[in-house]
């Protein structure tokens, strides 16, 4: 076997080791978070039992920090990398002679967001322009033009624009009512609409709007089941 697919065997799984140990000492520092040979535990059979083989020195000597409840070689891979963006940043954002004009955007952008005693100055007056455009109605949704939001909405995110469609109209020319389908396309456009709003209404526009609203609460929930998923930290 060539050692760069041994190496891919032994990463694996021991980016699935969780420590077990209690806490009784600080965790490494972030830098020196790396892989080494030495989580291997060469006693193990790795024809018998490949996990133990790849983690069991890890399991054995890696400590839960006092700050967490579990602790995964995912993690760490996670501080490892935060630790080196955070070096690179720091490092951008010396103002030197010798920088190249990517090296110093790096770094004056870097630069303006650790700028903390300017953005507290400034408070919320750079977004108050966007809140005052957006009436919110308690769900994070425009309470007005429902179709122009959603199209904006989606244009951001690079959605196609849903298809409305009249799927009936019925009643006296008077008094008629108009059902409409906001068909959100899923990505794959050659399947069934990933989402359909179905609305009534007493006009055409009215019947749209509503429609639109619909769409705009399904994108709304898709995206906070997502930041659910995502705040939890999970045993990788």
């Amino acid at each position: 076997m060539r050692p760069f697919q041994l190496f891919s065997l032994l990463l694996i799984p021991l980016s699935f080791g969780v420590a077990q140990t209690a806490p009784t000492a600080p965790a490494k520092s972030a830098a020196s978070q790396r892989f080494s040979i030495d989580n291997i535990d060469k006693t193990a059979d790795p024809c018998t039992d490949f996990y133990q083989y790849a983690c069991g020195n890890w399991l054995k000597n890696t400590e839960i920090p006092a700050d967490q409840s579990s602790w995964v070689s995912f993690i760490e891979l996670d501080e490892r990398n935060q630790f080196t963006m955070r070096d690179i940043l720091d490092k951008a954002a010396v103002a030197k002679p010798d920088r190249d004009a990517i090296t110093q955007k790096i770094g004056d952008f870097y630069s303006s967001c650790m700028d903390e005693k300017a953005a507290d100055a400034r408070g919320s007056d750079p977004i108050k322009p966007e809140l005052e455009r957006i009436a919110l109605n308690g769900n994070g949704l425009p309470s007005h033009d429902y179709k122009s939001a959603l199209q904006e909405k989606l244009q951001a995110i690079g959605r196609q624009q849903p298809s409305y469609v009249l799927v009936n109209q019925q009643g006296p020319e008077h008094s008629k009512t108009f059902t409409v389908e906001a068909r959100l396309q899923a990505l794959d456009t050659e399947s069934r609409p990933e989402f359909v709003g179905r609305a009534q209404g007493s006009t055409k526009k009215n019947a749209e709007q509503d429609a639109a609203r619909q769409v705009l609460e399904y994108l709304v929930s898709q995206v906070n089941q997502f930041n659910g998923r995502s705040s939890g930290r999970g045993r990788c």
